[in-house]
């Protein structure tokens, strides 16, 4: 367990303090998961080497942010799969119940210009 604590150093937010608490890094059958006590946006790669992981080293990365986490991680990695999960921050907004929306309207709607 470890204190995270660092500045960011990445072109998002750069010189910006974090402080993610109390963290965890665990090994689960081949795989390590790094888990925070404080939820937080993942800029860069240095919660990571706190953690004593080389994310360059590594086959695949998967990180929980919605797109702030481009500005390092484009140039760290060769492509990015982007996963619109259910929730509050998804893509789709086709799958979100609107009631006191006019009709038709962009982007609901495939014919409005």
């Amino acid at each position: 367990m470890t204190d995270v604590k660092f500045i960011t150093s990445s072109p998002m937010g750069k010189g910006t303090k974090i402080d993610s608490g109390k963290s965890v890094r665990l090994q689960v059958d081949g795989i390590d998961i790094i888990v925070c006590s404080v939820r937080n946006q993942v800029f860069d790669e240095q919660i990571f080497v706190l953690h004593g992981i080389d994310i360059r080293q590594m086959k695949i990365v998967a990180l929980k942010s919605s797109i702030h986490f481009r500005a390092a991680f484009e140039a760290l990695s060769d492509h990015i799969i982007t996963v619109d999960s259910a929730g509050l921050s998804m893509i789709n907004f086709t799958e979100f119940s609107y009631q006191r929306v006019r009709r038709p309207i962009y982007p609901l709607d495939a014919d409005v210009e």
